[in-house]
This record gives structure tokens, C-alpha cells and sequence, in this order.
């Protein structure tokens, strides 16, 4: 006894499809007449053309993009004892410090609390168009003669990580 004869009929044609389309043989008389009452096409040809774009930009999208270069500066973060950690995290960008043995020159006031003595050099954003992370806006602590040393700085924390440096914006 079928207590639900139209469910099993509709199983049957479904599992027919199916076995059609999962078999790689030439098409029989038989199927195309099958495939021209459901309207499928025959071959992978004559399905229509689905061209996937992508996603615009997001917020979340650009701070993931920017997720291995902020793993890298959690890595060198200026606080550890390693010579070449100068930087540290904030919530859009990363500061950049020097030390005593790598700075850009001048007289510097060093925070002598810290496991190695460090002074701020520049504060980096990221730059936004809508919401797309477009360059870095640098903020000098000092003067505008450690820009070339605080520039090759970031330019090695991007080539560690992976990344292609963005164009950088001097603020006032």
C-alpha cells in the first residue's frame, strides 16, 4: 500500500535526473525526449552563463585583508626583547617605535620602563574610501626627517608578511 503516491513519483523522476546527469555516455533518444519536458539543457554548454563578481568591500572584508599584517605586527611587537620588534597594534593600524640602536637619528626621550628603551616615531591608519582601505595615513611623532627611516620600517613589515605596501599619506 503507497500512502504517499505522488512523493514517490516525484522521487522516481528526481533519481532518474540525477542518474542522467551523473552519467558521462551520450545522450539516448530516449533522454533527450526526458530533458526536453523538464527544460534542462543537454550539455554543460547550453547552461546559461553565471559570471560571479565579487563582493564589494567591507569593513570586515578590508580588516580581514589586512589580518597578515597585523599578525606580524603582534609578532614584532615593540614591547618584546627581540632588536627588530618596533611596532605595536591599535584598533585601525599600528604605532611605529624605534630603540636606542635603530632609530632615525636626533635626540629622542626613550621610555626607560620598558623591557628595551623605546620612543614613538609614527602612528599609522588605514586610509579610507567608502569602505575600502585605500593607503596609510602616517602621523610623525616628531619631525618630518624620520619619515624615510619610519617608511622602510613599513615597508619590511609588509614584505614579511606577504603584502604589497599601500601608498602612504603624510598627516598633519
Amino acid at each position: 500500500m503507497k500512502l504517499y503516491p505522488l512523493q514517490d513519483e516525484l522521487f522516481n523522476q528526481a533519481s532518474g535526473l540525477r542518474g542522467l546527469r551523473a552519467r558521462r555516455n551520450p545522450l539516448t533518444e530516449e533522454d533527450k525526449l526526458m530533458l526536453r519536458d523538464t527544460e534542462l539543457p543537454e550539455t554543460a554548454r547550453e547552461a546559461p552563463y553565471i559570471k560571479s563578481t565579487p563582493p564589494p568591500p567591507s569593513y570586515a572584508s578590508e580588516h580581514m585583508r589586512m589580518k597578515p599584517l597585523m599578525a606580524k605586527v603582534r609578532e614584532l611587537h615593540a614591547a618584546d626583547a627581540n632588536p627588530k620588534a618596533l611596532f605595536a597594534p591599535i584598533s585601525a593600524g599600528f604605532k611605529v617605535f624605534c630603540h636606542e640602536f635603530d632609530q632615525p637619528g636626533g635626540k629622542r626621550d626613550f621610555l626607560p620602563d620598558a623591557i628595551k628603551p623605546i620612543a614613538l616615531v609614527a602612528t599609522i591608519n588605514w586610509r579610507w574610501t567608502d569602505e575600502a582601505i585605500t593607503g596609510l595615513d602616517m602621523r610623525l611623532a616628531h619631525n618630518t626627517s624620520d619619515i624615510g627611516w619610519a617608511v622602510s620600517k613599513i615597508r619590511q613589515l609588509f614584505e614579511q608578511a606577504g603584502m604589497d605596501m599601500l601608498p602612504y599619506y603624510i598627516v598633519a
